[in-house]
């Protein structure tokens, strides 16, 4: 059931006697004194993570992951797709999930419309970039350490091709900052989806199919982090500035594809030539061992800084209703982001008082 967006009007975003305009969709950036308006609580738990289903997710994800790719490497049944794939699904839901609270997805419109936008976005995502990077390695002989590093601005740009066209095209009904951010976070975790079941089913070489299993969950959640970056920047910009093509947008795009490049980039010392090292030699136990605890320490050093790049984003977001409830660091700062020149010096020159202040 989808809950009941706020209404237009002004609402605290957390200083005291402080209140932003809303506009129905998002913060328009436009803030002023409201004598009425007290100080937010704080909210401090940094512990909180471990009651939350989104996480209990992310480790039911990994275990169930690791345990049938290890039951594949030791049967060599293929069968064993299906139980990988529900790992992966469950440790990739966790990462949607994570922002449900904070972002209060179920107030968007058109809710099954977003997620199904979703899903055939990443598919058709996935299926460009393979074959993209496909020909990179073994049409064009691009070393595939060269290809790791040039991953972040093929695949960031494949994940959200279709959302960017449906904002263009279709921005009544997909022109929502959080209904661009929720079609882009799914699609960029159906992406992951693919992609982990290509690593984990693709390799040849001994013991393979276990060292993918156990580092493709966590290297695999990053992906919606990555694209909820550039959705942000871009969803918000353009909503204020009525144009797709933002400044904000473009620095949000360009972060997400470095991060992106940076983590993946990171494992290139282990390749040579057009192979794939980790999935196409036979790998020992030792081997298997230092892979994984490398591989996943990177991955999760990498989700970490993300994430903190990503909330500095996605702050901008939290609608009215989740204000009162969210940590200080979930709290918009009304980034200008999109807010034309001339619309910014017009406020800075009025600050009238409201007492219009209401949350719903």
């Amino acid at each position: 059931m989808t809950a009941t967006a706020p209404a237009p009007g002004w609402y605290p975003y957390g200083p005291a006697e402080r209140a932003a305009e809303w506009d129905g969709r998002a913060w328009t950036g436009h803030h002023v004194a409201d004598p009425a308006v007290s100080t937010l609580p704080s909210h401090r738990r940094p512990l909180e993570f471990l009651t939350r289903p989104w996480f209990w997710l992310i480790v039911a994800g990994v275990v169930i992951t690791a345990a049938a790719g290890a039951m594949w490497n030791a049967g060599e049944s293929a069968w064993w797709i299906a139980p990988v794939a529900v790992g992966l699904i469950l440790a990739l839901s966790g990462i949607v999930l994570l922002f449900r609270p904070r972002l209060r997805f179920a107030e968007v419109a058109d809710l099954p419309v977003i997620i199904g936008a979703g899903v055939a976005s990443g598919l058709i995502g996935l299926a460009v970039a393979f074959l993209l990077e496909g020909r990179l390695e073994p049409h064009l002989r691009v070393p595939f350490a060269l290809d790791l590093w040039l991953s972040g601005p093929i695949e960031e740009a494949c994940k959200i091709a279709v959302p960017v066209l449906l904002l263009v095209f279709a921005r009544t009904r997909f022109g929502d900052p959080r209904a661009g951010v929720l079609m882009v976070l799914v699609s960029a975790a159906v992406f992951g989806l693919g992609e982990g079941l290509q690593y984990v089913s693709g390799g040849s070489g001994a013991n393979s199919h276990l060292l993918q299993s156990l580092v493709r969950p966590l290297a695999e959640i990053s992906h919606p982090l990555w694209a909820a970056i550039a959705a942000g920047a871009i969803w918000l910009a353009a909503h204020r500035s009525g144009r797709v093509l933002t400044w904000a947008g473009l620095v949000g795009w360009l972060v997400a594809a470095g991060l992106h490049s940076l983590h993946d980039g990171l494992f290139s010392s282990q390749q040579r030539g057009t192979e794939n090292l980790t999935t196409d030699r036979d790998l020992s136990m030792t081997d298997v061992a230092v892979s994984a605890l490398v591989g996943n320490a990177i991955s999760i050093i990498a989700a970490v800084i993300t994430f903190l790049v990503l909330r500095h984003v996605l702050r901008e977001l939290t609608p009215p209703t989740a204000v009162d409830t969210a940590p200080l660091l979930w709290r918009p700062r009304l980034a200008p982001w999109g807010v034309p020149a001339a619309t910014r010096e017009r406020w800075a020159s009025e600050d009238p008082v409201s007492s219009s202040s209401r949350m719903e």
